[in-house]
């Protein structure tokens, strides 16, 4: 996905017009004009690494917007009267939250001060500080 000032890689490229990771399934037959919907994304949190961010999202598929549809059959008209919706399938797993997160944050920050863990995710960094404004006195 490409936006005015920044590009989003939803797909881990394999080569060879590959992915190594699927987001959704479908099942389509010989001769079969099938609207699969839209795949739609949920931003749930982000973080940042050296040179990128990344942006954790859970997945759904939607049926088409009426005005997608109505435009559809209007352009093709013989492909429209043939078509049938059959939704993609997106992976179920459990859903990512801000809390769940959380939660895993706060598992490897106790494994990372029992000497277990040396690194933490950048989702899980803790904020800096803020400065002392000059002349405030120091907790």
């Amino acid at each position: 996905c490409i936006r005015a000032r920044s590009q989003i890689v939803i797909a881990e490229q394999q080569g060879n017009g590959l992915a190594r990771r699927s987001y959704a399934s479908f099942t389509l037959a010989a001769g079969e004009v099938v609207n699969l919907g839209q795949l739609q994304s949920q931003t749930v949190s982000r973080s940042s690494g050296v040179h990128n961010s990344f942006v954790h999202v859970t997945l759904g598929v939607t049926d088409w917007p009426l005005a997608e549809l109505e435009k559809f059959k209007s352009q093709r008209p013989k492909l429209y009267a043939e078509m049938k919706t059959r939704l993609m399938t997106v992976p179920t797993a459990e859903p990512t939250t801000p809390a769940a997160v959380a939660e895993k944050c706060a598992d490897l920050k106790r494994l990372q001060a029992e000497g277990k863990v040396q690194n933490l995710p950048a989702a899980c960094a803790v904020p800096a500080a803020a400065p002392v404004p000059k002349g405030a006195q120091k907790a």
